[in-house]
């Protein structure tokens, strides 16, 4: 039987300043749902550090907003105010005509839905933060521990909410290498590091990180892969930081970072989406918190001993040279966390022909 849902958009930024996960788990989630012969849109705006060339590049059409000029930090990360903005993706939205809009923007609530609301049928919402109001058919939420509480109040009553790391959006890499990654963390070896900042870096964590250890003993012992973005402002001194030690290797634009992944002994990185993927191949992570949306999943996480979450990067080099007494835990406490099969659970669900239903004229 045809699937009743045939058109999805997304509402999706990526920026030097928001980084690059917004886009990234829109992205896991729009292949997912390709292979189920959908037409899909992706709606993104012009701006530094944005991914609408890589979004184009993975065979998605893309309308592109225009760049803001004069942006205003106190409009949050869309730049502009949610009137605004939905008058920018109004023409697009009323000739596509999603069956489906997806919304992942923490700088959109039910006002910026509200105004829109004739441009689609249904409306789906990826958050995690549980601050605002949405006026949504559907809520994706994959943070650990997030219950039926964190939206009440926030959503309608008929609201689905898909709730908790079951859900979380990972790419088809790290579901194919999780058995062997599991297999070969049965005993820890203590060879490679990993760093990997997500895409920008704007604050320049990775040359800290690569200062402190270059001052310290660990060097010697083990071999550093650093994975950043050509789009990262500080690559320059990244380079130049690695060319100093041929214990470093560094990879701009990696194409598999899931590889990288499973070849690291411990990953280094911020609390953001890519503890997921740390989770689902078992690699024992050092991280710290950057935004306060990671708040939350880095403390439960922390809790059950799932991460080494730290305060300051100077506490890097000392657990790395102790990392014998902690590692293998770390492993075994986060490898049940997340299986890699979210994006395909979430996938059954919109796809669901009782759930969208085309509007009748």
């Amino acid at each position: 039987m045809d699937c009743l849902v045939k058109k999805i958009a997304f509402r999706v930024d990526a920026s030097i300043h928001i980084g690059f996960g917004h886009v990234m788990r829109c992205l896991t989630l729009a292949k997912a749902l390709t292979s189920k012969h959908t037409s899909i849109l992706f709606i993104c705006r012009r701006q530094e550090g944005d991914l609408n060339s890589y979004i184009k590049s993975q065979g998605f059409q893309i309308f592109q907003l225009p760049e803001v000029n004069n942006r205003k930090k106190k409009l949050g990360s869309l730049g502009t105010t949610q009137l605004q903005d939905a008058e920018d993706c109004y023409d697009a939205l009323k000739k596509f005509i999603p069956d489906l809009l997806i919304v992942d923007h923490y700088s959109i609530d039910f006002n910026w839905q509200l105004q829109l609301k004739n441009t689609f049928v249904k409306l789906m919402v990826i958050d995690d933060l549980g601050n605002r109001k949405h006026n949504a058919d559907l809520i994706l939420d994959q943070n650990f521990g997030s219950n039926g509480q964190k939206y009440k109040g926030l959503v309608p009553p008929n609201c689905r909410q898909l709730l908790g790391p079951n859900f979380a959006l990972l790419r088809d890499e790290f579901l194919h290498l999780r058995k062997k990654s599991l297999l070969r963390r049965n005993k820890f070896n203590f060879n490679k590091v990993l760093i990997n900042m997500g895409g920008t870096d704007s604050k320049n964590y990775t040359c800290r990180i690569l200062e402190l250890l270059l001052n310290s003993k660990i060097l010697r012992k083990i071999k550093i892969i650093v994975a950043i973005s050509s789009k990262c402002p500080h690559l320059e001194k990244i380079k130049k930081i690695s060319s100093t030690n041929q214990q470093i290797l560094l990879k701009v634009d990696s194409n598999n970072i899931a590889e990288l992944m499973f070849q690291a002994d411990i990953a280094i990185g911020a609390s953001g989406s890519s503890t997921w993927e740390r989770c689902c191949l078992g690699v024992p992570s050092i991280q710290f918190i950057l935004a306060e949306n990671q708040k939350s999943l880095a403390h439960a996480l922390s809790e059950i001993n799932a991460i080494k979450l730290i305060d300051e990067l100077k506490e890097i080099p000392e657990l790395l040279e102790t990392s014998e007494s902690w590692a293998y835990e770390l492993t075994q406490n986060s490898i049940n966390i997340v299986d890699g099969k979210g994006a395909s659970r979430v996938a059954s669900v919109l796809l669901n022909e009782q759930l969208y239903k085309h509007q009748q004229n």
